[in-house]
């Protein structure tokens, strides 16, 4: 009669077991983390654009009309060789850190929000990959008036536990 008291190592099924329980876990978790940069992508845009909201009411308050400050084209926030663009310094913005992951337009035009009653002004991101990714000319939008928060449906959606969360698709 053979003792397993002096058994050394593991058997070939307990290690395939050990093997298959880290694939499904492997298979669960990393595609939560691929999407983790762009999701970080998209705050950096989503926060330019609360600062230009801003910026942007401050002006208009400023103004005997209430009008925003218009735009000749998109600009990136540090501009080219860290200069500030003249739409920045308008709004009495300085010293935004440079980013060359989007471009912005304030305001753009007018559109309804999902949810609200008139369309309003609105700024928008699109997304600028020189490498021409999957993101690349992805949109996030911001009402100025109201606050409200989209993107384009197609390479960034809404989050619907976050409202006000873009996630890559």
């Amino acid at each position: 009669m053979k003792s397993f008291k002096n058994k050394k190592g593991f058997t070939l099924v307990e290690i395939l077991i050990v093997v298959v329980i880290i694939g499904i876990l492997a298979a669960l978790i990393l595609p939560r983390l691929m999407s983790q940069p762009e999701k970080a992508i998209v705050a950096e845009g989503v926060q330019y654009l609360g600062v230009l909201r801003r910026a942007q009411q401050t002006f208009a308050d400023s103004q005997s009309g209430g009008a925003y400050a218009t735009w000749a084209g998109a600009v990136a926030p540090g501009g080219t060789g860290g200069a500030i663009p003249t739409q920045w310094r308008t709004l009495g913005l300085q010293g935004l850190p440079s980013s060359a992951r989007f471009s912005y337009l304030c305001p753009v035009g007018t559109r309804t929000f999902t949810g609200q009653a008139s369309a309003e002004n609105y700024c928008e991101a699109t997304r600028v990959d020189p490498a021409g990714g999957i993101y690349n000319d992805a949109k996030v939008q911001l009402g100025l008036n109201s606050g409200t928060f989209d993107c384009d449906g197609t390479k960034y959606l809404r989050s619907s536990n976050t409202p006000a969360q873009c996630i890559p698709v």
